[in-house]
């Protein structure tokens, strides 16, 4: 599906920037026709029990490795690594049949992009604070926006952005320790900035949107078979 590397990757789908647009695509089609028929297969799939004793290795592999985290982490972790890596970008490459190689990458990116970034967020909300402020800055590049093209008023209008979006993760992870809010708050920015290309920069809107909206679906799905650990 195109380079492994995260940096090649992010370099290469720079350099398609502007080849096609939402409408080339047919994005809204395709989020409708292909990405919510993901979305709940992927539900099932994980769903109802059947990621508890995958779950449960994780769990007792982090803690091997010294590293004790609660159900909310442990959630977002197991989506991030094993969903992601196992499941998810297969599932695109074996299903999805757009016009050319180019495209099908592009329409993969931006999609596994907005699923990664949502889980990036509701994790970063999890850590020390001089952690937060310098990863959720990093967002900038992370969501499709480059230094280099922007003006130094604009890195610091969208830094500050971005530091506005980690204050309100903390705050609903605060309300919400299971981190729900914290997904459902980040969709509703990037739904509220669609029209802004400053915030998605290189990135398909509707792509990344589907992307958070399935990281959202299936914590809510996962969530409940990670905390039975801890009870």
């Amino acid at each position: 599906m195109g380079p492994e590397n995260p940096l090649v990757v992010a370099t290469y789908r720079k350099k398609l920037a502007g080849i096609y647009s939402a409408e080339d695509l047919k994005a809204q089609q395709l989020v409708t026709e292909f990405f919510r028929p993901l979305s709940w297969y992927l539900q099932s799939k994980f769903g109802q029990g059947n990621s508890i004793r995958s779950i449960k290795s994780l769990r007792e592999f982090l803690a091997q490795a010294g590293e004790q985290v609660g159900p909310t982490v442990l959630t977002a972790l197991f989506l991030k690594d094993k969903v992601h890596d196992e499941a998810l970008v297969s599932s695109i490459d074996e299903t999805l049949h757009c016009e050319d190689k180019t495209m099908q990458f592009i329409v993969w990116h931006d999609y596994t992009r907005g699923f990664t970034r949502s889980l990036g967020i509701l994790l970063v909300a999890n850590e020390d604070k001089e952690a937060r402020i310098g990863m959720f800055k990093g967002a900038i590049e992370e969501l499709g926006q480059d230094r280099e093209e922007l003006s130094q008023k604009h890195v610091g209008e969208l830094e500050k952005f971005w530091n506005q979006i980690g204050t309100e993760a903390i705050r609903l992870l605060s309300e919400d320790p299971t981190g729900l809010k914290v997904l459902e708050g980040f969709l509703q920015t990037l739904e509220a900035e669609k029209q802004n290309p400053q915030f998605f920069g290189y990135l398909i809107p509707e792509f990344v949107i589907a992307g958070a909206e399935l990281a959202r679906d299936l914590h809510q799905t996962v969530y409940p078979q990670a905390a039975s650990l801890y009870s």
